[in-house]
């Protein structure tokens, strides 16, 4: 489902982009991102096909139904659903896990963010 907002980025499914970004809206990922740091002042949908592996992530929220892993800080709710998985850090306000969403809490996965050999989990 996308966003519909026409100022979000959207990274299409198939499309892989490697490095750091900084964005004013949201993003949406169905496809793959890669990097050191990825800040928006918007909202991070995951979707289920969606890759995101950075080693700072910081959002105003995100949903994740696909796969995250790196340092999550967020100034909004996070919400992981059931076909979701996180891996690293977290920081929110509130944190909203259904039912069969991974949910990995280990810190010093965030050095191997960016492609370690432990950074597994998450597919």
């Amino acid at each position: 489902m996308l966003f519909g907002e026409s100022n979000d980025t959207i990274i299409g499914p198939g499309t892989v982009i490697q490095g750091s970004m900084e964005l004013q809206h949201g993003i949406q990922v169905l496809g793959s991102l890669h990097g050191a740091r990825l800040k928006t002042r918007g909202k991070l949908i995951v979707e289920p096909e969606g890759e995101v592996r950075c080693g700072w992530v910081h959002v105003d929220g995100a949903v994740i139904r696909g796969h995250l892993v790196g340092s999550l800080s967020s100034t909004g709710p996070v919400r992981i659903t059931a076909s979701g998985c996180f891996q690293g850090s977290l920081t929110a306000p509130q944190l909203v896990l259904e039912e069969g969403a991974r949910l990995i809490v280990e810190p010093q996965l965030v050095h191997s963010a960016l492609g370690g050999s432990d950074s597994k989990a998450c597919g």
